[in-house]
């Protein structure tokens, strides 16, 4: 939390959580309430909620997060996703602060048409993006952002392939392979993922970020 913008130089961090609008039904009386307190929920009503359309949502997200904060680094996430913040605030003030795109990276996709070669992308449970990156992948022409295949996350993949292709840099965008994605069971530490897949009730997720939080790092059988 945070202001993002005149919090420069601190570890402010700035929510976003992006919902498209949902056929036949009215916005609650509690997500109203929760917006207003909160300030981190964007209602963006042009994108209906289905699977097909999260790759538009988190291209609205980089476009946005451009206009709202001051960020170096833009992470996303999936809805049943924990973040470890204290990891991976610590592991990225060691990170490069340009030309970065990392996560869980160890992924392949390829289409069956022959316009369409393999390439590379990170896990969407988790990755981390570079401002500049950001704001040339925003950039990036039309074609190249309405393409028909759904993964988000190759998505993702595809605009920073196509922005090594168009570039005028001499520094690509390079994939940095970190197992940060934790999704096996698990029950305690030590904790040194960035992202922890399947927190799936509530007094589990408390738990869970309380003892990541108070840095309990003994190990246990998962």
């Amino acid at each position: 939390r945070g202001d993002p913008v005149t919090d420069e130089g601190s570890r402010a961090v700035k929510m976003m959580f992006i919902l498209g609008r949902e056929e036949g039904k009215e916005m609650s009386e509690e997500l109203k309430e929760e917006i207003r307190t909160h300030d981190d929920i964007y209602f963006v009503p042009q994108l209906r909620e289905r699977r097909t359309v999260l790759k538009y949502k988190v291209l609205w997200g980089l476009h946005h997060s451009l206009k709202i904060a001051n960020f170096t680094y833009f992470v996303k996430t999936d809805q049943d996703i924990m973040v470890n913040f204290p990891r991976l605030l610590a592991d990225l003030r060691s990170s490069p602060r340009e030309r970065l795109y990392t996560g869980n990276c160890a992924m392949v996709y390829g289409m069956d048409w022959d316009h369409y070669p393999n390439w590379g992308y990170c896990s969407g449970g988790g990755y981390v993006l570079s401002r500049d990156v950001v704001g040339e992948m925003v950039q990036l022409p039309g074609e190249v952002h309405n393409v028909p295949f759904e993964p988000e996350d190759a998505y993702v993949g595809w605009l920073i392939r196509n922005l090594n292709a168009r570039t005028n840099s001499t520094v690509p965008v390079k994939m940095r392979l970190w197992g940060v994605l934790h999704v096996k069971p698990y029950s305690c530490g030590p904790f040194k993922s960035w992202f922890y897949h399947t927190v799936r009730t509530p007094e589990k997720m408390y738990s869970f970020f309380d003892r990541v939080n108070s840095n309990d790092s003994t190990p246990c059988e998962v």
